[in-house]
Order: structure tokens, then C-alpha cells, then sequence
């Protein structure tokens, strides 16, 4: 009866409003706005709704529950997460992404008002249906963000070139080996889930879905063929990047990052050009790529 009686906050009405909003947030001012303002938004709106909900169910633990809330907003949001999300990213083949963006922090002092509404809201007594209705419209609220339309953006990048201690051949290996442990763990995932395996097309050098064999996942190169004037080209879906032999020094490479693919949340920005959408990319983008290949491959070398 105790547990029935905690879940009755659930009706509070900053509660409800904080839902409402964030659903009307994510499904309709971001996509008519997609301003900073609609990003704030959703971050007071998510603290307060996400906070509160978890602490309806445990109610004694409500003051942890929102310091691990404030610590993990601050961690989500800062550059320390990045290497965690690309990981997260490159593992899995998810998609989650993120704007380093530190005056997103004004939104934490909600959690005092979300702290302050659970220990202050009367219990009611509300229907089971009632119940089960507004937990589950919460948990989708909270799931919206991966509802919102995105759209694609190709980041070209001029400037970026890594000095590697190796020859191409060396470098090229080291590639192949950080694909197939890339392979080897997103396998492992589909078969968690009892989804097929990738299928490694022996001919064409490739790993691509069982049932679409268009859809290249990675590559293989035969790196004891190259030559020091080869140029070794790879593209996958989330960057475009080239490797040559530096013949101004012996026995190294340079790995060269032409383009960077992404989605943002939204739709295309009605004023912008694609010429000064894809040129200006954020240094996240940078720190993403040492961490999703530069170090791996050096690691393997």
C-alpha cells in the first residue's frame, strides 16, 4: 500500500506540466523552431519530469536519485562524455549525439523545485488505469528525443592531418584490425539479440548485412600489396579519410580526414546554405575521430 500511495504523486500538476511539455517540445516547437531556446527547454522540462518520476517510485532515495540526475547532466553534457558516447557509438552502431554546450547547466536549478515538489506534494489516490497511463506516456516522453526527425550533415574538413610512426602498409593493417574488432563486437550485439551476424564478402574485401549486401559495414585492404605511392581511401558511415606514406620521412603515414557525417535534430535551417552548414563543424567532431580510429590504430601498431 505504501508503494501504491508514493506512486500517487504522479499527479501532481508540475509534474503533468513538465511532460506536456517536453512532448510538446520535442514533437512540435523543435521542429517549427529549432532554436536554442527549444534546447533549453527540454533540458528544464527533462531534469524536472525525469527526477521526479523515479522519485515517486523510490521515494526514500529521492535526494540521491537527484544528485545522480544533476551528475550525469553534467557528465552528458561536458567534452568528458565524448569519448564515451563515441565508444557507446562505434561498439553498438548507435547514433547518440550531442552538443557540448555548458550553458545548458542553467537548467540543474530545476532539480531544487523538482526536490522541493516530491517532498511537499500531497498523496492521492488515483486510479490503477490512471496509474499505468501517466507512467506510460513519462517513460515515452522521455523517449521522444529518438522520435525527433533528424537530418543528415556532411562536415568537410581541410586542415586535419595525423602523423603516424608506420609505413602504409604497417598503418593499413592496423585499420583492418580495428574494423574487425568493430565487427566483432557489433556481431556480438546482433546475436544478443538473435539478429544475423555480418557476412564477410571474401571477393570484394567487405562486411556488409546478411540481407543487403549493398550496405557496406567495413573494409579490408590487402596491405602487403600497397606502395609507398599508394593512397588508401576509406569511407564509412561516419567519416571519409585517406592514408598515404609521408615521403619526406622514412617509414611514416599520414591519415587525412576529408569529411565527417552526422544527423542534428530537426529540420535544414530555412536560411542556411549548404555550403556554410557542411564548412563550419565543431571540434567534437576532431576529438571523435582520434578516439574512434586514430588511437585504435596506433594501439595496434
Amino acid at each position: 500500500m505504501k508503494q501504491d500511495l508514493l506512486k500517487s504523486k504522479l499527479s501532481n500538476k508540475w509534474f503533468v506540466l513538465s511532460v506536456i511539455v517536453l512532448l510538446l517540445n520535442d514533437f512540435v516547437l523543435k521542429q517549427t523552431f529549432n532554436n536554442a531556446f527549444t534546447g533549453k527547454l527540454s533540458d528544464f522540462a527533462g531534469l524536472f519530469a525525469f527526477a521526479y518520476f523515479f522519485s515517486c517510485f523510490f521515494y526514500r532515495y529521492s535526494k540521491a536519485i537527484h544528485y545522480l540526475v544533476a551528475i550525469s547532466f553534467v557528465f552528458f553534457k561536458s567534452e568528458l562524455a565524448t569519448s564515451f558516447i563515441s565508444m557507446m557509438n562505434h561498439i553498438f552502431g548507435l547514433n547518440i549525439s550531442r552538443v557540448v554546450d555548458y550553458t545548458d547547466y542553467i537548467a540543474l536549478p530545476i532539480l531544487f523545485f523538482s526536490y522541493h515538489i516530491i517532498n511537499t506534494t500531497k498523496e492521492k489516490s488515483i486510479s490503477f488505469l490512471f496509474k499505468n497511463s501517466i507512467v506510460a506516456v513519462s517513460v515515452f516522453a522521455f523517449m521522444a528525443t529518438s522520435q525527433i526527425p533528424r537530418y543528415g550533415v556532411v562536415y568537410t574538413i581541410s586542415d586535419k592531418e595525423f602523423d603516424i610512426k608506420a609505413n602504409i602498409q604497417d598503418v593499413t593493417e592496423a585499420l583492418n584490425k580495428v574494423e574487425q574488432d568493430r565487427v566483432l563486437e557489433f556481431n556480438k550485439r546482433r546475436l544478443k539479440y538473435h539478429d544475423k551476424p555480418l557476412i564477410y564478402d571474401e571477393e570484394r574485401k567487405v562486411y556488409h548485412y546478411d540481407n543487403s549486401p549493398n550496405t557496406v559495414f567495413a573494409y579490408q585492404f590487402e596491405s602487403k600489396k600497397l606502395k609507398e605511392t599508394d593512397t588508401v581511401k576509406y569511407k564509412s558511415g561516419r567519416y571519409f579519410f585517406y592514408i598515404v606514406a609521408d615521403l619526406e620521412k622514412k617509414d611514416r603515414s599520414k591519415i587525412v580526414l576529408k569529411e565527417a557525417y552526422r544527423s542534428l535534430e530537426g529540420g535544414p535551417p530555412e536560411n542556411d546554405t549548404i555550403r556554410e552548414r557542411i564548412t563550419q563543424y565543431p571540434n567534437s567532431v576532431i576529438r571523435e575521430f582520434k578516439i574512434d580510429y586514430i588511437r585504435p590504430i596506433k594501439r595496434k601498431l
